[in-house]
């Protein structure tokens, strides 16, 4: 059909309004679950330190006649164990006139972009309390070579705190044989027993040393009876999504596996029912996934295990907002907090090590 004689049409408007939406659309992983499940407390300096202790062994012959002598036997010392804090900090500069100016899906820019970025300051945080490394003492730099101002100091060195794998000697499994052996290459992290020493850097778990194979069901039980068996009871266990996917696969689930409000028994667990008690299952992408790449192009993934009221976050400082002096014709703030990773007892938490998450799940009979 021929277009009408003098039809006004949108292009011979010269006032139509663009159609942007008011929606901003955002796609990544906001999800905490160590932060979300560990508890919280204070730290008074960035050596963070805390005390464990252990019961002398149990005694089934301990009778004794009436009137009897006393012996006495050394005590068993409280150990000292600590964390270096780390800074995380995240720097926002917005332009008077971005701020001011009429915007699609946000009044103020300043305040959208502050969102942002205590969204990114949390997946730092979730990241580095689950990274599998050791602590580094924060050094002063020197004075009087930053940048040829006398006030200025370089070459310091930034204060990292020791990840959760790290802190897993206690109770530590590998799926290649189900233990940690010599013949993997690996060990547990070692234990901290001088007075106030920290994890440094070099006790590390190399995941990348691992011979990777399939999440196994009995392993995952064992890790739960190595908690039992030392006085722990776990209730929280994070996964990446792809081993969280075989780990969904698991024989029995109907029988053993239920959501968290009861509503239905599905085949995806949320909660594991082990002899020990229920096991909260979370999912993660901010695991410390190995580097090295496999044969097959697989890169070896491992599971946390932990009781909740014994990991938490120790705040030097909790986030805050400062506002920085203003430069020019725009608004700077600094988003600041200090923190550090607290295992109040290496009992209560655990590690399974070396999963391949392309392979098919070995399933409990």
């Amino acid at each position: 059909m021929a277009a009408l004689d003098f039809a006004v049409e949108q292009g011979d408007i010269r006032g139509d309004r663009e159609d942007l939406s008011d929606l901003i659309y955002l796609v990544d992983d906001t999800e905490f679950p160590l932060q979300a499940t560990a508890g919280v407390e204070d730290c008074d300096s960035t050596f963070h330190e805390w005390q464990t202790q252990v019961l002398r062994a149990p005694n089934a012959d301990n009778a004794q006649t009436m009137g009897s002598s006393v012996t006495f036997a050394a005590i068993t010392p409280t150990v000292r164990l600590a964390n270096y804090t780390q800074i995380f900090h995240g720097p926002v500069r917005v332009s008077r006139t971005a701020d001011v100016i009429a915007k699609a899906g946000r009044a103020s820019e300043i305040d959208y972009q502050i969102d942002l970025e205590v969204q990114a300051l949390f997946r730092d945080m979730e990241g580095a309390y689950c990274a599998a490394r050791g602590a580094t003492a924060p050094a002063a730099g020197t004075s009087g070579q930053g940048g040829g101002h006398i006030d200025e100091k370089a070459g310091g060195t930034a204060g990292v705190m020791a990840g959760f794998p790290a802190w897993c000697w206690e109770n530590f499994q590998i799926t290649e044989d189900g233990a940690a052996t010599a013949a993997t290459g690996v060990a547990a992290p070692t234990a901290v027993t001088t007075a106030g020493a920290p994890l440094e850097a070099g006790n590390t778990l190399d995941l990348d040393a691992l011979t990777i194979a399939p999440l196994n069901e009995l392993i995952f039980r064992d890790l739960a009876a190595d908690f039992r068996a030392k006085g722990a009871i776990p209730d929280c266990a994070i996964m990446t999504p792809a081993v969280k996917n075989k780990f969904d696969a698991f024989k029995g689930y109907a029988e053993r596996w239920k959501m968290a409000d009861d509503r239905a028994v599905t085949g995806v667990v949320d909660i594991y029912q082990s002899s020990f008690g229920d096991i909260a299952v979370y999912t993660s992408s901010f695991l410390d996934v190995g580097t090295a790449t496999r044969s097959g192009g697989t890169n070896d993934e491992h599971v946390l295990m932990y009781q909740k009221k014994f990991v938490a976050r120790g705040y030097l400082t909790k986030l805050q907002m400062e506002p920085l002096g203003k430069v020019g014709d725009a608004y700077d703030y600094l988003l600041v907090s200090e923190c550090t990773f607290v295992c109040r007892n290496p009992r209560a938490v655990g590690l399974i090590a070396g999963i391949d998450p392309a392979a098919a799940p070995v399933i409990a009979t």
